[in-house]
């Protein structure tokens, strides 16, 4: 049952945590500590295969035209790039407006130039957020002409504005449709029939042998490479600028005979688009994180064609997978965090979260492989505060049931030291290293037989009283009261070094006090009883020797049989003291005490005789 209980608060907290992470706030969050992984990888390479022509703020300022361009722009545009050895041209620009020019001429034109164009279907506004409706009224009918390749455009945002995921599909009632990327893709190599090789899963989208790992239905991730402007940028101006295109004033430099010569165009994919501030046009990826700076949308094609090329995919890891071994994990980390010190157990919640963002990161970097980065770190943390609250409930209970155990048996120093350092394990039974004290009241057997019960239990309650209190006094802890004898231990439960020396003081004390009580019962009219005192010092077992629902803190071993012994041999010596100590004790108290030795006695567990001094000083100022 107490394992079922450990096993609650893992279960509840990966799934509180697990309905969080479906919130709007989750998701920023989460996303957000995805994004730091690309700032911290930095920008990778991107190699020669794209480049992108753009219409800037520059090209309408240097041509001293506004939008739209005329067709005789592009036209120039496809031809120069044909004749600089280009492998294919993709508009990503919405030339699908009737009120500019066209389209199916231009389309005609370009088709007779140039054998591998994809042109871009035209994006539908949605209060200022681009998307797509996927109706067949809104898709546009097919142009009945050769090699005519026709992408949708559009990329979405996700709920915090950003741009990961890259839609590769859009269906209708009818038919499928496929992104600009896609389309790009698939008719690379001139075969105007690459659709039909298309092979469309739930969890991947194969472009000849080209593997798109899907993150749902009809997207994947893109892997960025880098921020805004990583890929190479030309301005339309300098694709124009050839030596039968005359540009006004200053401009005219003939700049695309540079570029042609030193072939910057040849068997590389050239991506025309708009990056004018006025058609806003650009957007945040994961690079924007810290400085918000967004990236223009033909650049966002460019790096999902670059990512396919390169075979260079990001996967999420299985949820349902992530979610079973975080259930396992956090269980584990839990029931550790209940049976380890707090200091311990938040270095290990702080070096298992170090080390799992290190994972993350490196899953990241080597793998292109995602991790939920916040999850186990936020489960954890939580763990870790329950285990306090738990921990400090069961400290209090432990702390209030040793205070309500040791409180009449030892000093309120002792039992402050106790809780402070309180623990069960110091209560499992050990070896210990202490002293035992045995006070007896030598006739009290017969007394009872010559005295009223109640005078016999007025001395008796008298004088345990006494005796209980210097015990407490001198760091002792009254064990048990069997009749006429009173047994403490000193050294338990809490370790004392000098043990023996403090057993000697209790004692020498109690010896001091009798004359005290003897003289109080003489005035009562009651007949005084005489009492002595034994000490052993040696190894013993001390702990709970009780059962579970019976706590018994007490002491087993040889010193204590010795100390019963020895006590029965008082009519032996004559002493002035009546304090009977063993060797073992004379020796650990040392030049502390003054003791005159008495004489070797056989003990019936000892094979070898004991030495037996009596006690006559001790130095009260140790």
């Amino acid at each position: 049952m107490r394992k079922m209980k450990r096993l609650l608060v893992p279960i509840l907290t990966v799934l509180v945590i697990g309905i969080i992470s479906l919130s709007h706030f989750w998701f920023k969050l989460e996303h957000s500590a995805r994004d730091f992984l690309f700032m911290i990888r930095g920008t990778r390479a991107v190699y020669d295969d794209i480049v992108i022509v753009e219409i800037s703020d520059l090209t309408f300022t240097i041509l001293q035209q506004r939008w739209p361009l005329t067709p005789d722009h592009y036209l120039r545009l496809i031809d120069n790039l044909k004749d600089a050895g280009a492998k294919q041209i993709v508009f990503c620009i919405d030339l699908d407006n009737e009120s500019f020019f066209p389209l199916e001429s231009l389309i005609v034109a370009a088709s007779e130039r140039f054998d591998n164009i994809v042109w871009s279907r035209g994006n539908q506004i949605n209060n200022g957020r681009r998307y797509y409706q996927q109706t067949e009224d809104i898709i546009e009918e097919e142009l009945d002409l050769p090699n005519y390749n026709r992408g949708i455009l559009d990329v979405y945002e996700d709920k915090d504005g950003f741009i990961r995921n890259y839609q590769l599909i859009w269906k209708t009632k009818s038919d499928t449709f496929f992104s600009m990327g896609v389309v790009s893709l698939g008719s690379l190599h001139g075969d105007p029939k690459w659709f039909n090789e298309i092979i469309n899963k739930r969890r991947f989208l194969q472009i000849r042998n080209k593997v798109i790992p899907k993150v749902n239905k009809k997207s994947c991730l893109i892997n960025y490479y880098g921020p805004a402007r990583s890929f190479k940028y030309y301005d339309l101006v300098d694709i124009l600028d050839d030596s039968t295109f005359t540009l006004p004033g200053i401009h005219d430099l003939d700049k695309f005979e540079f570029l042609n010569l030193n072939q910057h165009f040849k068997d590389k994919i050239v991506l025309v688009g708009i990056t004018s501030i006025e058609f806003q046009d650009y957007h945040l990826t994961p690079f924007s994180f810290l400085n918000h700076e967004r990236m223009p949308g033909v650049e966002i094609q460019a790096n999902f064609i670059q990512m396919v090329l390169n075979d260079n995919y990001l996967t999420n890891f299985s949820i349902f997978l992530y979610f079973l071994i975080l259930l396992l994990f956090s269980t584990l980390i839990f029931w550790m965090n209940l049976s380890m010190k707090k200091i311990r157990s938040f270095l290990l919640n702080s070096f298992i979260i170090i080390c799992y963002l290190i994972i993350v990161y490196m899953s990241f970097y080597n793998s292109k492989l995602i991790l939920p980065v916040l999850l186990l770190p936020a489960i954890l943390i939580i763990q870790y505060l329950f285990s306090l609250i738990i921990l400090d409930i069961r400290s209090n209970r432990l702390k209030e049931f040793i205070r309500r155990m040791f409180q009449e048996k030892i000093s309120p120093e002792l039992l402050n030291e106790m809780i402070m350092n309180y623990s069960m394990k110091n209560f499992i039974p050990q070896e210990k290293e202490i002293s035992v004290l045995k006070v007896s009241l030598l006739n009290f057997r017969q007394y009872l037989k010559t005295h009223a019960m109640k005078e016999s239990m007025d001395i008796l309650n008298d004088f345990v009283t006494s005796m209980n209190s210097i015990i407490i006094k001198n760091n002792g802890y009254l064990d048990r009261l069997t009749g006429d004898d009173i047994v403490a231990l000193i050294g338990v439960p809490v370790a004392i070094p000098d043990h023996a020396y403090w057993a000697c003081k209790a004692a020498f004390e109690m010896n001091q006090i009798i004359g005290q009580l003897k003289s109080r019962w003489m005035e009562k009219k009651k007949d005084p009883l005489e009492i002595g005192f034994c000490i052993t010092s040696g190894s013993v077992i001390a702990g709970n020797l009780g059962s579970r629902k019976v706590f018994n803190f007490t002491a087993m071993g040889d010193i204590l049989t010795n100390c019963s012994d020895l006590s029965d041999m008082f009519d032996d010596f004559e002493t002035s003291k009546n304090i009977l100590i063993d060797e073992i004790t004379y020796n650990l108290a040392g030049e502390k005490i003054t003791a005159y030795f008495l004489d070797d006695v056989e003990l019936k567990n000892r094979k070898e005789p004991v030495k037996v001094y009596e006690l006559i000083e001790i130095e009260q100022n140790s």
